[in-house]
């Protein structure tokens, strides 16, 4: 025989495991739900910090190309020469670089002219100047003409200038076999270092014609 008793106790029992068991998987949900969203704010600051990392990288690189076209960063110039009668020569100017160049002086010298110590105003009356205010890059420029000082071999050095950077570049032409064949190199200089030494020159640029005349290795005697 059951008494009422203990069917009431058991009645309170099963609503106590009921109850507990309720609890528990309230807990349990709520653990979930606060470990998904602990792990959604994690991934959602991990996007913002990338958003952000990615709107600093675009903003620095914009800025850092804003310098560059200011500057030229690495752009340097040279001169061509394209023959248009035996001792005549079109004389042009192109931007190598990426980046324009601006406020740029061009001293061409004729070496041939000039005695072995040659005086300030010795060079300064063989020089041929060209101002450019800027210079697009890839763009062709025309110069002016040169009219050769000799019929058989002549050099040019050229000092150009810019703001930001200072070149020099080497003509050379000689007549091989009844043609014209040039050879030059243009060299990147830099300011004078404080013990009074100038770095060695950087070489950016250079073309040798194959029939140019070689020393014994090989090179041009600049």
């Amino acid at each position: 025989m059951i008494l009422p008793h203990y069917k009431y106790k058991d009645g309170r029992t099963n609503k106590f495991i009921w109850g507990r068991k309720a609890l528990f998987v309230s807990l349990f949900l709520s653990l979930l739900i606060t470990i998904g969203l602990t792990i959604y704010d994690d991934r959602e600051n991990a996007r913002k910090e990338e958003e952000s990392k990615l709107q600093y990288d675009n903003l620095s690189k914009q800025q850092q190309e804003t310098i560059n076209n200011i500057t030229g960063k690495d752009s340097y110039c040279f001169l061509m020469l394209t023959m248009k009668a035996d001792i005549i020569a079109e004389l042009k100017l192109v931007n190598a670089g990426k980046y324009p160049m601006s406020d740029v002086v061009i001293n061409i010298v004729d070496s041939n002219k000039l005695s072995d110590s040659p005086t300030i105003e010795e060079i300064q009356a063989q020089t041929k100047t060209a101002l450019f205010s800027n210079l697009t890059p890839r763009i062709v420029y025309p110069v002016g003409d040169l009219i050769f000082s000799n019929n058989e071999k002549v050099k040019y050095i050229a000092h150009i200038y810019h703001k930001y950077g200072t070149f020099t570049q080497f003509l050379k032409i000689e007549k091989v076999n009844g043609e014209w064949k040039q050879a030059t190199k243009v060299e990147k200089t830099f300011p004078q270092e404080e013990g009074g030494s100038f770095p060695p020159p950087e070489k950016v640029y250079y073309y040798i014609d194959p029939a140019y005349p070689t020393n014994a290795k090989g090179e041009v005697e600049w």
